[in-house]
């Protein structure tokens, strides 16, 4: 505690618990968004420090920010794959919304202020798909964003990579990042993964 600092600890602590969520009640979808909050957290960690964000919170809400699509899964099982499995993330919020009535960002909130989370990690979770509805906490949310679709246009974690328009992405975010700098942050964002992966292997 004293050499990593209380929130270090209370991270690592709740990403613990986080792993045991999704992997011992999702089955392969669980495992496959345990492997995708690895792969958002390593690429979130490293944008955070970049913005003067909390690079604790956002390794936090990377973990944690897809936590509602385990909900959802868990109370519609195969239907819900049916319905949102593979979509782009904007067309996926929509198919959920008109489905269940809700989406994996709203029940990802829940669970954070069931879990006590702290705000910023819970306006993360909540606005990782529509960070311009953001109130407060932009440069986590922005960074929870960003980090998510790099993670998947990279498929770090070795899930398949999706098509996504990363230059307008990156021309849309405030973050400080720059079209240069995705090479060397891609290979350190997989250095993160594997890294990460090796300290939560059983």
């Amino acid at each position: 505690m004293v050499v990593l600092g209380f929130r270090a600890v209370r991270n690592l602590a709740l990403a613990a618990a986080a792993e045991d969520v999704f992997t011992s009640d999702g089955g392969t979808l669980g495992q496959t968004l345990w492997k995708h909050s690895l792969a958002c957290a390593s690429v979130a960690t490293l944008l955070a420090k970049a913005d003067r964000v909390s690079a604790e919170e956002a390794f936090l809400a990377g973990i944690v920010h897809d936590a509602g699509k385990l909900i959802l899964f868990d109370a519609y099982g195969e239907n819900y794959l049916e319905v949102a499995g593979g979509l782009p993330s904007e067309q996926r919020i929509a198919a959920e919304r008109e489905r269940f009535g809700t989406d994996h960002q709203e029940l990802g909130l829940r669970c954070a202020d069931e879990w006590g989370l702290p705000m910023e990690v819970a306006d993360a979770i909540s606005n990782h798909h529509d960070p311009l509805d953001a109130e407060d906490f932009r440069g986590l949310v922005d960074v929870i964003t960003v980090a998510n679709g790099l993670a998947q246009h990279w498929g770090v974690g070795g899930l398949d990579a999706r098509e996504i328009d990363v230059e307008r992405m990156v021309h849309q975010s405030p973050l400080n990042l720059k079209l240069d700098d995705l090479t060397e942050l891609q290979e350190r964002s997989l250095e993160g993964f594997d890294t990460l992966q090796a300290s939560f292997a059983n």
